[in-house]
């Protein structure tokens, strides 16, 4: 991270602390957890991961998964404790092979939002349907809907977001035996019209810009924030604080151009 960039990071949380939509548990969300070279664009070195969970549970987080997030996200919960939701995006083999071993040593859940093609055309980058069937034995990992090739749900008709969500939605039932409630965009890319549209299959669906929360007909929209290996402690802990959701306002900017 640069000088000019961690500066604006240090800063934000400040502004951030009076943001009247800050969020009242964080949402979280990694790619590759790497220890030298990996597959995706937004990679986090396997030792700082292993920090960053290990500084959840000494500041006293709990871990959720998707069956677990009824009436948290619309405040019929009352939150006592302090929650947080992990999520990945994509499926990388790394879930498996570095993530998993660590949640598994500290007790953390975590959810995964899979490409079910690159699962089943078995690409090595990705998990195997074996990976994410003892992920979810262990009880410990539950998985979303990510369409099933990847696609940019703003570029694509109805007619192929349809098509690219059933086939997902059916991948993962064919796998483990339940329909899943929760979708994540590719890319970060949406719209009201495609909102609408997976609000008629999913409980609920997540962006990537800190959005605040938005009901769309019976369907709760959330936004997340992502984790980088640049992120210094301060960083990490002002993003589970909700400090860093102000940031929409400027990720909403840049995407009405």
């Amino acid at each position: 991270m640069n000088i000019i960039k961690r500066t604006i990071f240090n800063i934000v949380p400040f502004i951030g602390l009076l943001y009247p939509e800050k969020t009242k548990f964080p949402i979280i969300y990694y790619h590759d957890i790497v220890e030298e070279k990996g597959f995706s664009l937004q990679q986090t070195n396997l030792l700082i991961f292993k920090k960053q969970m290990e500084c959840l549970v000494a500041d006293g987080y709990k871990t959720l998964l998707f069956s677990e997030l009824d009436g948290i996200f619309n405040d019929k919960k009352i939150l006592s404790d302090k929650y947080v939701l992990i999520t990945f995006d994509d499926g990388y083999v790394s879930n498996y092979l570095h993530a998993f071993p660590i949640m598994k040593e500290l007790g953390l859940k975590f959810n995964i939002f899979i490409n079910t093609k690159m699962i089943e055309d078995n690409d090595p980058k990705y998990l195997t349907i074996e990976n994410v069937k003892e992920m979810y034995k262990s009880g410990l990992v539950e998985f979303g809907s990510h369409t099933h090739s990847h696609i940019d749900a703003k570029s694509v008709t109805e007619n192929e977001l349809i098509k690219e969500i059933e086939t997902c939605n059916i991948r993962i039932k064919e796998w483990l035996g339940y329909n899943t409630l929760d979708f994540c965009y590719p890319y970060g890319f949406y719209s009201r019209n495609t909102n609408e549209l997976l609000s008629k299959y999913y409980k609920r669906i997540y962006t990537s810009d800190c959005k605040p929360l938005e009901k769309r007909n019976d369907t709760l929209v959330r936004g997340r924030i992502g984790i980088s290996t640049d992120d210094t402690d301060y960083i990490f802990k002002n993003k589970l604080k909700g400090n860093y959701d102000v940031m929409y306002l400027y990720y909403k900017r840049i995407n009405s151009n």
